[in-house]
């Protein structure tokens, strides 16, 4: 990297090479953060909408026990989904 001094520390023995190895492991890792940050704005809302279209899809069929009819047709219309 231009303007980068690099002063040898403890017995001096460690080399360009492994310094190098060592700055792109932290800029690997700090790649790693970003794209897992952005997967998961991602991934929220996909996920979200896919919920929210089988919770619609199980309304409007009634696709639940029978002895838990009452509480789950309640449900849906409080949470504003169609039976």
């Amino acid at each position: 990297m231009p303007g980068l001094v690099i002063a040898p520390s403890g017995d001096g023995h460690r080399t360009t090479t492994q310094i190098n190895i060592m700055i792109k492991g932290e800029t690997v890792f700090a790649s790693i953060i970003v794209t897992a940050f952005g997967l998961g704005i991602l991934v929220g809302p996909v996920a979200g909408y896919f919920i929210d279209k089988a919770t619609a899809k199980q309304c409007l069929n009634h696709d639940w026990p029978k002895e838990a009819n009452q509480i789950h047709r309640d449900w849906c219309i409080a949470n504003g989904y169609k039976i």
